[in-house]
Parts: structure tokens; C-alpha cells; sequence
């Protein structure tokens, strides 16, 4: 196994810092991975299985969860007015009756695989986001350009989660305005139906009406 280590004399930022190496990544798939994961064995076999079993594959998350409480950190984003959710946040996986593979508007770089001839065809990151929502971003010129983007819950990875630093919280809301003004007709307002499901998989009554009735979950 060859590392290389790029190194720079001041913060440049995740964006920059993941376009300077893009370019240098030889082979067939490009792994997006934070340093406060933990890895569970064979993780690697689990991961080509799912581009093989899968068709139209744009990228590939794991199901993330907190080491302290076993909780879901990560299954995938949902949103609903301008607002992004993690899918199934805190809940533990015992209670839940979840697919192999989910497919799903975005998963998270905190761990993300991508074929490299996507990202040839997708390009860059965009370096107007600042520590935030760059992945978000990024997964949905994938799906811009036809593919999908899906969770392996397989593949359950410990995600620490404490190193996001105050730029996070500063520059939410430029993020999300960038976010919202390049996507906004693309993106599908989704909670709902992800509560509809939920709903439906525990209420044995098919004599029923769901009524949303929030007028603002902003």
C-alpha cells in the first residue's frame, strides 16, 4: 500500500484541500473518510460487493453511528423547507427494520465512496462552500448527472463526530443559501414521506388519514 500525506503551512479548508488531491487519485474508486472514524473489519469486501450488486451507482455511505450510545449519527439526509435532517438520528438500529441498501438524496463525506469515473464527469468540489454542505452539494450534481446515491446499512462505521470547529456553525447559513440557490428545483422535500413510511409500517389500520399539520418547521 503507497500514502501520500499533502501537506499545507496554513488551513486551507476541506474543499480546497480535496481538489488539490482529486487529481492525483489512480484507480476505481475514491473514499471519502474523516479521521474520527472507526473502521469495522472487512469493510473494504462489503463496500465493492455494493457497486457490484447495485446498478447506476453515484456514490456509496455507510450507516454511521455514535460510539457512545450506539445511536445513528448517519443514515442518509432528508429535507423539508430549506432544512436538512439526519435520517433516523439518535434511533438504534434494533428498532429498526432497514433495507440492505437505501437510497437517498445524500449521504455525508464523513465516509463516501465514489467511482472515479463519476467524479471525471461530475469535476471539482465547489469551493464557494466553506465547511459545510459541500458534500451535500456535491452528491446532488451526481444525481444531476443520472446517478443515485445510496446507503450500504451493512456497513456500520463508529463516527466520533467532534471535530467540526466553529467555521461549521459560522457559516451555516451562507452554505445553506448557496446550497438552496444552485438546487432548490432539485431537491425533493422528502421528511413527510419518510414519516409517512414509518407510519405505515406500524399502524396496522388501513382506515386512516395522515394530516401534516405544521405551518412552519423552520
Amino acid at each position: 500500500m503507497e500514502i501520500s500525506c499533502l501537506n499545507h503551512p496554513h488551513p486551507k479548508g476541506c474543499v480546497k484541500c480535496i481538489n488539490e488531491a482529486l487529481p492525483l487519485i489512480e484507480g476505481d474508486y475514491t473514499i471519502m473518510m474523516d479521521s474520527d472514524i472507526i473502521l469495522p473489519p472487512n469493510w473494504q469486501n462489503d463496500l465493492i460487493y455494493s457497486f457490484r450488486d447495485l446498478d447506476n451507482v453515484g456514490a456509496i455511505g455507510s450507516l454511521l453511528l455514535y460510539p457512545q450510545s450506539d445511536g445513528i449519527q448517519n443514515c442518509g439526509l432528508i429535507f423539508a423547507e430549506r432544512l436538512i435532517k439526519h435520517q433516523y438520528f439518535n434511533n438504534r438500529t434494533e428498532f429498526l427494520s432497514l433495507p440492505q441498501y437505501l437510497r437517498v438524496q445524500s449521504t455525508v463525506f464523513a465516509f463516501c465512496a465514489i467511482p472515479n469515473e463519476v467524479i471525471n464527469s461530475v469535476g471539482l468540489l465547489d469551493d464557494s462552500f466553506f465547511n459545510g454542505n459541500e458534500d451535500v452539494d456535491y452528491q446532488l450534481r451526481i444525481q444531476e448527472q443520472g446517478y443515485d446515491i445510496f446507503i450500504n446499512t451493512s456497513i456500520r462505521i463508529y463516527h466520533w463526530e467532534k471535530s467540526n470547529g466553529v467555521h461549521r456553525i459560522y457559516n451555516q447559513r451562507n452554505n445553506l443559501t448557496t446550497l438552496w440557490k444552485k438546487h432548490g428545483s432539485f431537491i425533493k422535500n422528502d421528511l413527510w414521506y419518510v414519516l409517512k413510511q414509518q407510519l405505515e409500517k406500524q399502524l396496522t389500520d388501513d382506515n386512516y388519514i395522515v394530516l401534516d399539520l405544521s405551518e412552519s418547521r423552520i
